[in-house]
C-alpha cells in the first residue's frame, strides 16, 4: 500500500546518491581542484621574501580571481542538468516509468526525494570545497572568511535555481534530448532573441550594430535569461587600502575581498520555488505513456515546432554568415534571409518528425502550417526593416540630451547644449550612407574604421550609434572633421590630462617607463622629487599646446608617419571621489585615461565604498615632443634622444635594426 503522508523516501535517496556518484564525484573533484588545491599551490609558490603586507595583498588578489563566479556559474548550470537527468531518468522510458510507479511510493514522495538528492549531491560538494578552502586560507593567513561564506551562499542559491529549471524542463519533455533543449531554451531564449533581432536590425540600418542595439535597449526582461543575467550581475571585488607610511599615498594594496549580487540570487530563489511547485503539479498530472516523447504536454507541441524552426533557422543563418564573412565572402542580406527561411523550414520539418516519431509528416495540414510559418518569417523581416529604417534616421532632440560623446581616436565630450557638431556629423553620415557603408559590415570591421556616438538622455537612458567607414573621399572628409575637434586644446587637455576633474595639484608622482634591451622588459623609474613632477607636467602641457604630442596618442591613425617611442611617461594622480562623481553623474565619459578607483575597507549596507580615485595616465611621445625629451635629459633619465627606441629601430627579437 502506498504511503499518503511521507514526502521523503530514504531508500530512494540512498539509491540516488549511490547510482549518481559520477555526477557528484566529478563536480566535487572540479571544485576541489579549482578552489582549495589551486589556491593552496599558488599561495605556497608566492615569494616568501616579499614584505608581509605585499604577500597578503597578492594572496587576496588570487583569492578574488578564484571566487569570481563566472566559471562556477556555468559549472553549476551544467551539473544541475546532469543531476536532474540522472535522478529522473526513469521518466524517459515507458518500461522504467511503469516499474517505478508500481512501487509503494507516491509521485510526490519520489519528486521531493529526487530534488533533495540533487541538492545534497551538489551543495554538499560545495560545502566540502568551502571547508577545505577555509583551512587553506587559515594555513596561509588569508583573512577572507566573509567572502568565502558569501561565495557558498551564492553558489548554493544558483544550484537551486538551475535545478528548478532542469526539473521544469524534465516535465515539459519525455526524453533526454528534449530536456536539454528546453533547458537551453529557458536559459538563452531572451538573449538569443535580442541577439538575432539586433543583428538583423544591423543588417537593415546603418549605425546600429548588435552591440549598439543591446547597449540601448537593456530592460527588466533580461532576467528571462538566468545564465546570462547571473554572469553579468555577480562579482567578486578587491577591497583596496593605501600602503602604510607611503608618503605619496599612491601605492595601494589589496586588503580584502567582497562579493556583490546576492539580491539577484535571492530573487531567483523565489523563481526556483515557483518552478519546483509547477514541476510537482506537472508530475502529478503526467501520463506515463508519454515517456520518450519530445513533448509531454500536447498543447505545447506546435509551440515547440515554431520555436525550433525560428531558433535553428536563425542559428544556421547567422553562423553561416559569420563563417563566410570571416573568410571574406559576403552573401548579403538577401542571402541571409533565404538561408534563414530554408533552414527554418527544414528545422520545422525535423521538429514535426521528432514529435510524430515518423517520417510520414507531409500531409495537407502540415503544408498549410509550413506556409504559415514562412509567411510569419517574411512578415517579421518586414517589421524589422520598418523598425530599422525609423531607428536609423532617429537623432535625439537636444532638449532631451544631457551630454554626447564621440569616439574615434579618443572620447570627446559635448555638453551644455553644444550638440550642433554631433547632429551635423550624424546627419552627414546618414545622408551619405551609400558612400560610407559597406553593407553588412557592422560589428565586423576594425575598431579604428568606425565612429561611435553615445547620447546620455535626461530619462537616464542611453542611445549609441556606431558608423563603420568605407575607404574613400567621404571617409577622409569625416575623419578630417573629427580630427579638427580632437585637436582643440580643451578636448586634448581633457583626454591626455583629465583636466575636467584633475589639475597639477592632484599629481602625486611621475614615472618614466623605460624599455630595456635586449630582453625587451619594461622598467619603471619613480620621480626624483616634486621638481621633476612639476617640470614634466609643464613639459607635457607645452608639447600638447604646440601640437607635438597628441598625434602620438591617437588610438588609430593609418596615415600617420610619426612614430612614437617605446618609452612612456606615467602621471599618477589622486582625486576625491566626490569630485569625480559630481562630474561623472552627468557624463557618459570624461577622458581616455585609464581610471583605477580603489575600494576602501569601509562598507555601508554590506557594499564596499570607495572615497578616493587613484589614476594612472600613460602618455606616449615621439621625436617632435621636444619639451618632454629635454625634461628627461635634464633630470638624468636619458643622456640624449638616441637612448629612446621607436618601432623602426626595434623588432620582437629584441635587436636594434
Amino acid at each position: 500500500m502506498k504511503s499518503k503522508k511521507s514526502y521523503f523516501n530514504l531508500t530512494v535517496f540512498k539509491k540516488n546518491i549511490a547510482s549518481s556518484w559520477p555526477v557528484w564525484a566529478s563536480y566535487l573533484a572540479i571544485l576541489i581542484v579549482y578552489l582549495p588545491l589551486m589556491s593552496g599551490l599558488q599561495f605556497a609558490s608566492m615569494s616568501q621574501y616579499m614584505k608581509d603586507a605585499q604577500l597578503a595583498s597578492n594572496r587576496l588578489e588570487l583569492l578574488q580571481s578564484l571566487l569570481s563566479p563566472e566559471l562556477v556559474i556555468v559549472l553549476n548550470a551544467l551539473w544541475s542538468l546532469f543531476a536532474v537527468i540522472v535522478v529522473f531518468k526513469y521518466l524517459y522510458s515507458s518500461k522504467m516509468a511503469n516499474m517505478i510507479h508500481s512501487l509503494p511510493v507516491t509521485r510526490m514522495e519520489l519528486y521531493v526525494t529526487n530534488i533533495i538528492s540533487c541538492m545534497v549531491m551538489l551543495i554538499g560538494a560545495q560545502i566540502i570545497a568551502f571547508v577545505l578552502e577555509v583551512f587553506v586560507c587559515i594555513a596561509f593567513e588569508v583573512t577572507a572568511m566573509t567572502a568565502l561564506l558569501e561565495w557558498l551562499f551564492y553558489m548554493a542559491g544558483i544550484v537551486i535555481l538551475f535545478l528548478s529549471i532542469a526539473v521544469f524542463s524534465t516535465f515539459l519533455s519525455g526524453n533526454t534530448f528534449a530536456t536539454v533543449f528546453y533547458y537551453v531554451l529557458i536559459n538563452f531564449i531572451y538573449e538569443g532573441f535580442r541577439y538575432v533581432f539586433g543583428m538583423f536590425v544591423g543588417f537593415f540600418a546603418y549605425g546600429i550594430g548588435m552591440t549598439d542595439f543591446a547597449y540601448g535597449s537593456r530592460d527588466v526582461f533580461e532576467v528571462l535569461s538566468p545564465l546570462f543575467y547571473l554572469e553579468n550581475h555577480l562579482f567578486a571585488w578587491q577591497i583596496y587600502s593605501e600602503t602604510p607610511n607611503d608618503p605619496t599615498g599612491i601605492d595601494i594594496i589589496t586588503s580584502g575581498v567582497s562579493m556583490t549580487g546576492g539580491v539577484y540570487v535571492l530573487r531567483y530563489l523565489v523563481v526556483a520555488v515557483v518552478l519546483f511547485i509547477l514541476g510537482g503539479v506537472m508530475y502529478q498530472k503526467r501520463k506515463l505513456e508519454l515517456a520518450g516523447d519530445m513533448v509531454s504536454i500536447p498543447f505545447v507541441r506546435p509551440v515547440m515546432r515554431w520555436l525550433l524552426g525560428i531558433g535553428a533557422g536563425a542559428a544556421i543563418a547567422i553562423v553561416g554568415y559569420v563563417f563566410l564573412a570571416s573568410g571574406g565572402i559576403s552573401i548579403g542580406l538577401f542571402g541571409v534571409i533565404v538561408v534563414y527561411i530554408f533552414a527554418g523550414i527544414v528545422s520545422f520539418m525535423v521538429a514535426q518528425m521528432l514529435i510524430q516519431k515518423t517520417f510520414r509528416i507531409f500531409k495537407k495540414r502540415f503544408w498549410l502550417e509550413t506556409m504559415a510559418f514562412c509567411c510569419g518569417l517574411i512578415i517579421v523581416f518586414g517589421g524589422v526593416k520598418v523598425y530599422a529604417d525609423v531607428e536609423e534616421k532617429y537623432i535625439p532632440d537636444p532638449s532631451d540630451v544631457v551630454c554626447v560623446t564621440v569616439d574615434y581616436d579618443y572620447t570627446v565630450v559635448y555638453e551644455n547644449n553644444q550638440f550642433d557638431f554631433v547632429q551635423e556629423l550624424q546627419e552627414y553620415l546618414i545622408t551619405h550612407k551609400d558612400e560610407l557603408y559597406d553593407y553588412g559590415q557592422n560589428d565586423i570591421g576594425e575598431y579604428g574604421n568606425c565612429i561611435s556616438i553615445t547620447y546620455q538622455l535626461k530619462d537616464q537612458k542611453y542611445l549609441r550609434r556606431t558608423y563603420y567607414l568605407k575607404d574613400g573621399d567621404d571617409k577622409d572628409y569625416v575623419v578630417g572633421l573629427l580630427r579638427e575637434q580632437e585637436q582643440k586644446e580643451e578636448n586634448a587637455m581633457n583626454y591626455l590630462l583629465g583636466s575636467a576633474i584633475l589639475s597639477e595639484d592632484d599629481l602625486v608622482k611621475v614615472q618614466f617607463s623605460d624599455y630595456v634591451l635586449p630582453q625587451g622588459e619594461e622598467q619603471i623609474y619613480d620621480s626624483t622629487g616634486d621638481d621633476f613632477n612639476k617640470a614634466m607636467y609643464e613639459a607635457v602641457v607645452q608639447d600638447l599646446k604646440e601640437g607635438n604630442l597628441l598625434k602620438y596618442n591617437y588610438y588609430f591613425d593609418e596615415n600617420s608617419n610619426d612614430v612614437s617611442y617605446y618609452q612612456t611617461v606615467i602621471l599618477n594622480y589622486v582625486s576625491t571621489q566626490k569630485r569625480y562623481e559630481k562630474y561623472s553623474e552627468n557624463h557618459v565619459g570624461w577622458s581616455g585615461i585609464d581610471r583605477f578607483d580603489y575600494w576602501t575597507e569601509e562598507s555601508k549596507d554590506g557594499i564596499a565604498e570607495h572615497t578616493k580615485l587613484y589614476i594612472e595616465n600613460r602618455i606616449s611621445f615621439g621625436k617632435d615632443s621636444k619639451h618632454i625629451i629635454q625634461c628627461l635629459i635634464d633630470y638624468g633619465y636619458i643622456d640624449s634622444v638616441d637612448d629612446l627606441i621607436d618601432s623602426y629601430e626595434y623588432d620582437y627579437s629584441g635587436e636594434i635594426q
